[in-house]
Protein backbone atom coordinates (compact mmCIF):
# COMPACT_ATOMS: atom_id res chain seq x y z
CA UNK A 1 0.00 0.00 0.00
CA UNK A 2 2.84 2.39 0.94
CA UNK A 3 5.62 3.65 -1.88
CA UNK A 4 7.54 5.55 0.35
CA UNK A 5 10.75 4.45 2.13
CA UNK A 6 10.41 2.30 5.39
CA UNK A 7 11.06 4.46 7.98
CA UNK A 8 9.33 7.47 9.65
CA UNK A 9 9.49 11.01 7.53
CA UNK A 10 11.08 12.68 10.40
CA UNK A 11 12.20 11.50 13.23
CA UNK A 12 13.86 13.23 16.67
CA UNK A 13 15.57 11.67 19.69
CA UNK A 14 16.05 13.84 23.31
CA UNK A 15 14.98 16.82 21.60
CA UNK A 16 15.27 20.66 23.55
CA UNK A 17 13.80 24.31 22.72
CA UNK A 18 12.78 22.73 19.23
CA UNK A 19 10.88 23.93 16.44
CA UNK A 20 9.73 20.97 14.14
CA UNK A 21 7.37 22.83 11.20
CA UNK A 22 6.91 22.92 7.29
CA UNK A 23 7.32 20.06 6.66
CA UNK A 24 5.12 17.56 4.39
CA UNK A 25 5.31 13.39 5.07
CA UNK A 26 3.15 11.32 3.15
CA UNK A 27 2.70 7.59 1.77
CA UNK A 28 5.16 6.37 4.36
CA UNK A 29 5.83 2.73 5.74
CA UNK A 30 5.86 4.82 9.62
CA UNK A 31 5.13 7.54 11.43
CA UNK A 32 5.10 10.90 9.10
CA UNK A 33 6.56 12.62 12.25
CA UNK A 34 8.21 10.54 14.99
CA UNK A 35 9.68 11.73 18.26
CA UNK A 36 11.17 9.75 21.20
CA UNK A 37 13.30 9.92 24.39
CA UNK A 38 12.93 13.25 26.05
CA UNK A 39 11.18 16.03 24.96
CA UNK A 40 11.09 19.27 26.55
CA UNK A 41 9.85 22.79 25.07
CA UNK A 42 8.80 21.33 21.64
CA UNK A 43 6.53 23.09 19.21
CA UNK A 44 5.17 21.01 16.25
CA UNK A 45 2.86 23.72 13.71
CA UNK A 46 2.27 23.82 10.06
CA UNK A 47 3.07 20.30 9.07
CA UNK A 48 0.53 17.64 6.85
CA UNK A 49 1.16 14.64 7.46
CA UNK A 50 -1.15 11.77 5.50
CA UNK A 51 -1.79 8.53 4.07
CA UNK A 52 1.36 6.97 6.07
CA UNK A 53 1.62 3.62 7.89
CA UNK A 54 1.34 4.51 11.29
CA UNK A 55 0.16 7.92 12.49
CA UNK A 56 0.44 11.43 11.66
CA UNK A 57 2.34 12.70 14.94
CA UNK A 58 4.19 10.62 17.28
CA UNK A 59 5.69 10.93 20.60
CA UNK A 60 6.33 7.26 22.07
CA UNK A 61 9.18 8.27 24.83
CA UNK A 62 10.46 8.22 28.57
CA UNK A 63 9.38 11.89 29.78
CA UNK A 64 7.42 15.11 27.87
CA UNK A 65 7.50 18.39 29.05
CA UNK A 66 6.19 21.36 27.11
CA UNK A 67 5.04 20.00 23.48
CA UNK A 68 2.77 22.02 22.01
CA UNK A 69 1.15 20.38 18.67
CA UNK A 70 -0.88 22.81 16.81
CA UNK A 71 -2.05 24.33 13.02
CA UNK A 72 -1.46 20.77 11.32
CA UNK A 73 -3.16 18.40 9.23
CA UNK A 74 -2.82 15.39 10.27
CA UNK A 75 -5.12 12.36 7.81
CA UNK A 76 -5.66 8.98 6.69
CA UNK A 77 -2.84 7.58 8.72
CA UNK A 78 -3.56 4.00 9.46
CA UNK A 79 -3.32 4.04 13.06
CA UNK A 80 -3.68 8.24 14.79
CA UNK A 81 -3.51 11.24 13.71
CA UNK A 82 -1.43 12.35 17.01
CA UNK A 83 -0.31 9.93 19.30
CA UNK A 84 1.87 11.07 22.61
CA UNK A 85 2.43 8.56 24.90
CA UNK A 86 5.31 7.38 27.42
CA UNK A 87 6.73 3.68 26.77
CA UNK A 88 6.37 0.18 28.70
CA UNK A 89 8.80 0.19 31.69
CA UNK A 90 9.02 -3.42 31.16
CA UNK A 91 10.32 -3.14 27.29
CA UNK A 92 11.92 -0.26 27.25
CA UNK A 93 13.84 0.67 31.15
CA UNK A 94 14.07 4.26 31.95
CA UNK A 95 17.69 5.32 30.94
CA UNK A 96 20.15 6.23 34.10
CA UNK A 97 19.63 9.93 34.82
CA UNK A 98 16.31 10.64 33.98
CA UNK A 99 13.31 11.95 35.95
CA UNK A 100 10.02 11.54 33.67
CA UNK A 101 7.47 13.86 33.46
CA UNK A 102 4.13 13.92 31.30
CA UNK A 103 2.91 17.38 32.11
CA UNK A 104 2.60 20.63 30.02
CA UNK A 105 1.26 19.39 26.87
CA UNK A 106 -0.97 21.71 24.50
CA UNK A 107 -2.35 19.77 20.68
CA UNK A 108 -4.93 22.97 19.47
CA UNK A 109 -5.65 24.20 16.28
CA UNK A 110 -5.13 21.04 14.32
CA UNK A 111 -7.51 19.66 11.43
CA UNK A 112 -7.74 15.86 12.28
CA UNK A 113 -9.26 13.63 9.50
CA UNK A 114 -10.20 10.37 8.31
CA UNK A 115 -7.33 8.83 10.91
CA UNK A 116 -8.11 4.92 10.94
CA UNK A 117 -7.99 4.96 14.95
CA UNK A 118 -8.12 7.91 16.99
CA UNK A 119 -7.97 11.44 15.65
CA UNK A 120 -5.67 11.94 19.10
CA UNK A 121 -4.57 9.71 21.87
CA UNK A 122 -2.96 10.78 24.71
CA UNK A 123 -1.75 7.78 27.15
CA UNK A 124 0.70 7.89 30.16
CA UNK A 125 1.04 4.07 30.17
CA UNK A 126 3.40 4.93 33.54
CA UNK A 127 0.85 6.70 35.47
CA UNK A 128 1.91 4.28 38.61
CA UNK A 129 5.04 5.82 39.03
CA UNK A 130 4.09 9.69 36.68
CA UNK A 131 1.15 11.62 37.38
CA UNK A 132 -0.16 13.52 34.32
CA UNK A 133 -1.07 17.03 34.56
CA UNK A 134 -1.83 20.32 32.35
CA UNK A 135 -2.69 18.75 28.97
CA UNK A 136 -5.11 21.09 26.84
CA UNK A 137 -7.13 19.89 23.85
CA UNK A 138 -8.65 22.93 22.23
CA UNK A 139 -10.37 24.35 19.46
CA UNK A 140 -9.36 21.03 17.01
CA UNK A 141 -11.59 19.96 14.15
CA UNK A 142 -11.55 16.30 13.99
CA UNK A 143 -14.23 14.46 11.30
CA UNK A 144 -13.98 10.51 10.47
CA UNK A 145 -15.19 7.83 8.39
CA UNK A 146 -18.93 6.92 8.66
CA UNK A 147 -18.10 3.02 8.80
CA UNK A 148 -18.78 2.20 12.58
CA UNK A 149 -15.52 0.90 14.72
CA UNK A 150 -16.10 -0.01 18.29
CA UNK A 151 -12.11 1.06 19.04
CA UNK A 152 -12.34 4.15 17.18
CA UNK A 153 -12.54 7.03 18.92
CA UNK A 154 -12.07 10.94 18.32
CA UNK A 155 -10.32 11.82 21.25
CA UNK A 156 -9.18 9.42 23.90
CA UNK A 157 -7.06 10.24 27.53
CA UNK A 158 -5.93 7.22 29.37
CA UNK A 159 -3.95 6.39 32.57
CA UNK A 160 -3.63 3.42 31.94
CA UNK A 161 -2.38 1.88 35.58
CA UNK A 162 -2.80 2.84 38.96
CA UNK A 163 -2.29 6.42 38.78
CA UNK A 164 -4.61 9.40 37.34
CA UNK A 165 -4.45 11.91 34.98
CA UNK A 166 -4.67 15.37 36.70
CA UNK A 167 -5.41 18.60 35.53
CA UNK A 168 -6.86 17.90 32.13
CA UNK A 169 -8.89 21.04 29.76
CA UNK A 170 -10.92 19.72 26.39
CA UNK A 171 -12.30 22.58 25.41
CA UNK A 172 -14.17 24.21 22.31
CA UNK A 173 -13.65 21.04 19.34
CA UNK A 174 -15.30 20.23 16.58
CA UNK A 175 -16.08 16.34 16.33
CA UNK A 176 -17.94 15.02 13.35
CA UNK A 177 -17.16 11.32 14.52
CA UNK A 178 -20.23 9.27 13.28
CA UNK A 179 -17.57 6.03 12.86
CA UNK A 180 -16.55 6.53 16.43
CA UNK A 181 -17.70 4.70 19.33
CA UNK A 182 -16.91 7.47 21.37
CA UNK A 183 -16.04 10.92 20.66
CA UNK A 184 -14.66 11.60 23.69
CA UNK A 185 -13.08 8.87 26.05
CA UNK A 186 -11.08 9.58 29.15
CA UNK A 187 -10.20 6.47 31.64
CA UNK A 188 -8.79 6.82 34.79
CA UNK A 189 -8.79 10.41 35.18
CA UNK A 190 -9.75 12.78 38.06
CA UNK A 191 -10.21 17.11 37.82
CA UNK A 192 -10.89 17.02 34.19
CA UNK A 193 -12.88 19.97 32.38
CA UNK A 194 -14.48 18.81 29.16
CA UNK A 195 -16.31 21.89 27.92
CA UNK A 196 -17.91 23.53 24.68
CA UNK A 197 -17.03 20.91 22.25
CA UNK A 198 -19.44 20.23 19.86
CA UNK A 199 -19.47 16.33 19.13
CA UNK A 200 -21.86 14.34 16.61
CA UNK A 201 -21.00 10.33 17.00
CA UNK A 202 -22.84 6.72 17.18
CA UNK A 203 -21.47 6.19 20.47
CA UNK A 204 -21.51 8.20 23.90
CA UNK A 205 -20.41 11.93 23.22
CA UNK A 206 -18.45 11.47 26.05
CA UNK A 207 -17.47 8.60 28.44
Amino acid sequence: KHTGFTGWGVCFNNIKNVNIYNNLSYDIVYDGLKGSGTFENVNVYNNRCYDNGRDGFDFAGHSCKKLRVYNNSFYNNDIDGIEIKTLNRDTYPLPEGIVPVFQEIEIYNNILTDNHQSQINIANTNSDTITSYNILVKNNNIKTFENYDANKHGIRIASLLNGSSEDFIIEDNTMDTKGCAKGVRCISSKNMKIRNNKIVTRGACIE
